[in-house]
């Protein structure tokens, strides 16, 4: 990152992951003797984790043990008018770009194919543990997933499903005595079977699974009993793939230990995400096909539109001059 700065400051965020460790290096140029600039790095708590009252160029590093956002602010500490703008760049890395491999190789006398195979564990543990954070991510913002629907209404969530993923909801509805609400699961690309209904839903979880990929309305019908009745009140938990599996009953079941069951559901996550990532390559190349395929026929299409102009334009011309042949004007 580059920036400009007078009398004032310059910050950068970054975002770094738990249990990693960042790597800063930085440059400021050349100003008058007086003319000071200040680094700082901190957290979200404010906490300085690196200082330098006249950075220069220089080197900082850190290591987190919690998910946060870090901050690098430089200030321009000049004590009076006439400052010069300095430049200021700075070189953030973390996670295994931020690793001495080459210092870790000196010290455990590793050879480059074993230095290789370490980079490489490194890398995988971090893409797994961002995906497990994502997945966490996500299902906090579905454990809080709640909506109101209003009297006599209807409300309908489409979603997607993969071909044999497991897809589980919990639900809780609140709602008086003047309504009740129905529950229905349809699959609407091709049959629209009913895949699930519950009259007079209160609480309770389903779970189905797809043949294909395909996408389903999970719908909610608040039924009006006495008079024009009420609001009513849905919280929903959506769980699909790995994370709703139970590990800890196939544990039991199959006798495995705890360190099989967590490479069971790295090898299920994993194998989701090169579903997931086959799939945006189908549809990408589905896209591209298409693409070209319009492409061609717009071209077609200009090609006839031109040749019917000229043919058009070619039979003005000779009309317009048997016209004027007949009036004898030429």
């Amino acid at each position: 990152m580059y920036g400009n700065l007078g009398s004032g400051f310059i910050t950068s965020f970054w975002w770094v992951r738990l249990v990693s460790c960042a790597r800063g290096e930085y440059v400021v140029s050349e100003a008058a003797a007086a003319q000071k600039m200040r680094i700082q790095v901190l957290d979200t708590a404010n906490h300085i984790l690196y200082k330098n009252d006249d950075a220069r160029k220089g080197k900082f590093a850190i290591t987190t043990s919690e998910n946060n956002y870090y901050e690098v602010c430089f200030k321009d500490n000049s004590p009076g008018q006439g400052a010069v703008r300095r430049e200021v760049s700075i070189n953030i890395k973390h996670g295994t770009e931020a690793k001495a491999y080459q210092n870790l190789a000196q010290a455990e006398k590793l050879k480059p194919i074993k230095l290789a195979m370490r980079r490489l564990e490194d890398m995988a543990d971090e893409i797994v543990s961002s995906f497990a954070y994502f997945r966490e991510r996500e299902e906090e913002q579905r454990n809080t997933n709640s909506f109101k629907i209003k009297a006599a209404t209807r409300k309908c969530l489409t979603d997607f499903a993969q071909k044999d993923q497991l897809f589980k909801a919990d639900y809780e509805i609140s709602h008086d005595q003047s309504s009740t609400v129905k529950i229905t699961v349809i699959d609407i690309d091709v049959t629209l079977q009913l895949l699930f209904t519950k009259e007079n839903a209160t609480k309770g979880k389903f779970a189905f699974t797809f043949d294909r990929d395909g996408h389903f309305d999970l719908c909610f019908d608040n039924q009006v009993r006495l008079g024009s009745g009420s609001d009513s009140i849905v919280f929903l938990k959506i769980k699909r793939g790995s994370e709703a599996k139970n590990y800890e009953n196939l544990a039991l079941a199959q006798k495995l230990q705890p360190q099989e069951i967590e490479v069971m559901r790295l090898a299920d996550m994993s194998s989701e995400v090169l579903t997931s990532l086959g799939r945006l390559i189908n549809r990408g190349e589905d896209h591209l096909i298409t693409n070209e395929s319009t492409g061609a026929r717009i071209l077609y299409l200009g090609v006839f539109l031109t040749m019917l102009l000229v043919m058009l334009t070619g039979g003005q011309l000779v009309y317009l001059h048997r016209f004027f042949a007949a009036k004898k004007l030429i």
